[in-house]
């Protein structure tokens, strides 16, 4: 969203949406898109779990891959690893396929609750990096700055 003057949402429908509003943290690496989206019909918000998830635990990771259709890869979470390039942040590792298109999208348990959001692909070993939902939970308006130079 950096140095963004406008931002579009489209959905899998062809609707559009235009964020009025635009707020990131760069100590997290999350943005949060404030927009009219009650235009788009049946966007509803996907159930929380507030604990973590353990080792072992399935996870799926949802998206657009490459700007394609939706699609859903599932794995299992390795652990937590610290993350210094974004601050002092625990990130989940788990066994998922993840693709340019998926960051920024949810992962999520076995029962469709949100833990977290698609941060990264550690290539190597071929796992993705999950923001785990208390990281992102616990910030706070202090932690964002506005963008698109919309308020």
């Amino acid at each position: 969203m950096e140095a963004a003057r406008t931002l579009d949402v489209l959905t899998w429908d062809g609707i559009d949406a235009t964020a009025t509003s635009a707020q990131t943290s760069d100590s997290v690496d999350v943005g949060v898109l404030g927009g009219e989206w009650g235009l788009v019909q049946g966007l509803q918000s996907l159930p929380v779990r507030t604990e973590r998830v353990a080792p072992g635990d399935r996870v799926a990771i949802v998206g657009y891959p490459e700007g394609q259709e939706l699609a859903i890869s599932t794995g299992v979470a390795v652990g937590y690893e610290l993350d210094t390039e974004i601050g002092t942040v625990e990130l989940l590792k788990a066994t998922t396929v993840v693709k340019p298109g998926n960051s920024g999208g949810p992962a999520l348990d076995d029962q469709g609750r949100v833990i977290g959001m698609v941060f990264a692909e550690l290539i190597a070993a071929d796992e993705a990096l999950i923001i785990p939902w208390d990281v992102i939970a616990a910030l706070t308006p202090a932690d964002f700055e506005t963008d698109l130079g919309c308020s």
